[in-house]
């Protein structure tokens, strides 16, 4: 009988880490990160608003012809927009992405941490995002 129990728990709590598994699964896949390491952007302006790219021509204006070329691969405009930061500030400043599901919405939450150095820097991240999904900012 103990035995009966133990497996019966064993297959509860599999189940859950299982499900638990997906929905991470799910969740990462609202948004992904665009490695923009080999792609020449110009100097950043402004103070490192978000500007949501919906179409080739958007992208085009927003990073310039021959970054959009490099990242135009990396997207489809169908089924995907994109969220374009560029900001110049510390060496060490961050910015990270997570997503959330609650009510069969999801968003992706932006979260930007200034850095403590002195050092000038330009920075740029891109994420592609799926259309179903919005995104925010955090604290």
């Amino acid at each position: 009988m103990r035995t009966f129990f133990c497996l019966a728990f064993a297959a509860a709590i599999s189940a859950i880490s299982f499900a638990d598994e997906v929905k991470k699964e799910k969740e990462k896949e609202a948004f992904t990160e665009i490695d923009l390491k080999d792609v020449k952007l110009g100097e950043a302006e402004g103070k490192g608003e978000p500007v949501k790219i919906a179409s080739d021509e958007e992208l085009t204006k927003a990073v310039g012809e021959e970054a959009a070329k490099a990242v135009a691969k990396s997207v489809d405009f169908k089924k995907q927009y994109l969220v374009f930061f560029q900001w110049a500030g510390s060496g060490q400043d961050k910015l990270t992405a997570s997503s959330e599901t609650a009510d069969k919405k999801t968003t992706v939450t932006f979260t930007k941490k200034l850095g403590r150095t002195k050092d000038l820097r330009q920075h740029a991240k891109l994420f592609a995002i799926n259309k179903d999904a919005e995104y925010k900012f955090g604290k």
